[in-house]
């Protein structure tokens, strides 16, 4: 089982993929190298992940898993060796890696399951008791009362267009004997102011009545 990837490889592979920092990712692995040939795998763990944050190449995780778990890291060992896997899975550390995973995953403690979610209660609702709904009140119609004006108006037009009409009627008498003889024409030629006032009494009975009846009707609609 080989404990770490030669150098030769990272040096071919890290020249060929980024010219500009060949001489640190070289140096990374090498420093990395001494330090985990003399035990110390802290430190050689950092110098190989420091080369693979330069080239990001799948050898330097292989190293770095290496290391952390030669150096007790059972839990970064495990997701280094995964994480090369998943990078590089046509390598032929693979089997060595993958070997190493199931060896790790078994030691480690099977991650504690996620409590249920909490369901949130919904707050009791109290319904509100319904609403009394109050009748309106009671629309008291007042009944419609005549005014003693509006008798008062249409009795005296009524009156006044009965006299008229009289007269009138009178008059019309008088010129229509008028046509027989000339001593009944001067009857109604006299008879003048009587027709004259008729019609002036006729209109204005007619204009009281009217008025009183109009009022009587505004009166009403005013108690509704």
């Amino acid at each position: 089982m080989r404990a770490l990837v030669i150098a030769l490889v990272v040096s071919c592979t890290v020249g060929a993929a980024r010219a500009d920092a060949p001489g640190e990712a070289r140096a990374h692995y090498h420093r990395g190298l001494a330090l985990f040939n003399e035990g110390r795998f802290a430190a050689a763990r950092v110098e190989f992940e420091a080369g693979y944050q330069l080239q990001p190449l799948p050898l330097f995780l292989f190293n770095a898993a290496q290391a952390a778990r030669r150096d007790g890291d059972a839990q970064g060992a495990l997701a280094l060796y995964r994480r090369f896997v998943a990078a590089d899975p046509q390598s032929a550390e693979r089997a060595e890696a993958e070997a190493h995973i199931a060896e790790l995953a078994a030691k480690l403690p099977e991650p504690a399951a996620e409590p249920p979610p909490l369901v949130a209660t919904p707050p009791l609702v109290v319904a509100a008791p319904p609403p009394v709904l109050t009748p309106p009140p009671a629309i008291t119609r007042t009944p419609a009362r005549r005014d003693a004006a509006d008798t008062a108006l249409m009795t005296i037009g009524a009156a006044g267009a009965a006299a008229g009409a009289v007269l009138l009627g009178l008059g019309g008498a008088r010129y229509a004997d008028a046509q027989s003889s000339y001593a009944s024409f001067d009857d109604a030629q006299r008879a003048t102011p009587l027709v004259a006032s008729g019609a002036v009494l006729l209109a204005a009975g007619g204009v009281l009545v009217l008025t009183g009846a109009i009022r009587y009707v505004l009166v009403k609609r005013r108690h509704r």
